[in-house]
């Protein structure tokens, strides 16, 4: 497996244009994104995108099982490479 990296706030900013640029390098990239549309948006433009939001405990245990399941691992360990990026507004 080559390297993972999941991307938070990829709806926008920063976390937008790394997911886009990652997966331009050849990262297998999982973004993420707290409003369902913005995961359909990304979906659209080509990225794999996952809905999360870091403020509920559910939606985080959620997000970790889609994305071990989409890199194909049976524990975070696993992934070779996280990035966590996180705008507060």
């Amino acid at each position: 497996m080559g390297k993972a990296i999941l991307i938070t706030g990829s709806s926008t900013g920063i976390g937008y244009v790394a997911a886009h640029e990652l997966q331009k390098r050849g990262y297998k990239v999982i973004a993420s994104c707290r409003a369902q549309q913005d995961v359909d948006r990304l979906n659209q433009e080509g990225l794999t995108c996952i809905q999360l939001d870091l403020t509920d405990e559910k939606s985080i245990k959620s997000a970790v099982q889609k994305a071990l399941i989409l890199c194909e691992v049976t524990s975070m360990r696993c992934l070779t490479t996280v990035l966590m990026v996180n705008l507060e507004r």
